[in-house]
């Protein structure tokens, strides 16, 4: 049955995933990939590099490009082996991917503005405090728990950006149906999110080094989720 009567959304399988099958992708798809997601998510960083050294409006053209060639390439892993050259393509039809993808890095910043502007209200409101260090721990502990409540929020946007690369949505419309798609499983993306973090953080204090492939895992879960969601991918047109 169909989880919405919006004309063009994609209906859920069963609006759940599975926790344990969405890490067991991820381990497949970076294990039998992980040469050319190295090798090309390091040029990918070196391009978006350069292009901030150049200036900001470089970037401003190459970052939402290489995003959604990244993006293209980490769905690519979950089929099988994955070019790596796919992560550059859409710099040749920049036309065609530039203002969607833009258009979703502008409304997620927008989105995340919440927790931006409480820290700022906070700060605000215990400056010049009698215990500065009482202040300080009061305000660190009440932004962590307004970002964690509104994680919540955020959470239900994860699947967007799949919804522009593999399906052609433009940013408004992959917002409404990535809200729509975790409709009934948000807690337990939420759960996910919070397994990632702390996964990755867990990482990163042994050394920097196991941070790279639990993230590419992660990443890849994430894709997977992502499908689980929604069903195969579309087949290519004519």
């Amino acid at each position: 049955m169909p989880r919405s009567s919006r004309e063009g959304l994609v209906d859920a399988t069963n609006g759940d995933f599975d926790f344990m099958q969405a890490i067991q992708d991820g381990v497949d798809a970076v294990s039998r990939n992980w040469l050319t997601w190295i090798l090309g998510g390091a040029l990918a960083g070196m391009a978006v590099g350069a292009s901030i050294v150049a200036c900001i409006v470089p970037v401003l053209v190459v970052g939402p490009a290489i995003a959604w060639g990244f993006t293209r390439y980490v769905l690519d892993t979950l089929d099988g082996e994955a070019d790596w050259t796919v992560m550059f393509t859409p710099l040749q039809r920049l036309g065609d991917v530039w203002a969607p993808m833009a258009g979703y890095f502008v409304l997620m910043a927008l989105i995340g503005l919440p927790p931006t502007i409480a820290n700022q209200v906070l700060g605000f409101a215990m400056d010049a405090p009698a215990d500065p260090m009482m202040a300080a721990a009061v305000t660190g502990v009440m932004s962590m728990i307004f970002s964690l409540l509104w994680g919540f929020v955020t959470v239900r946007f994860l699947p967007s950006v799949y919804l522009i690369v593999e399906r052609n949505r433009g940013p408004v419309d992959a917002l409404a149906e990535a809200w729509e798609l975790t409709a009934t499983c948000w807690i337990k993306l939420y759960v996910f999110q919070v397994v990632m973090y702390f996964a990755i953080f867990a990482a990163v204090l042994m050394c920097i080094l196991p941070a790279i492939p639990v993230g590419m895992v992660f990443t890849a879960a994430l894709a997977s989720i992502y499908r689980q969601l929604t069903g195969p991918p579309p087949l290519p047109t004519a």
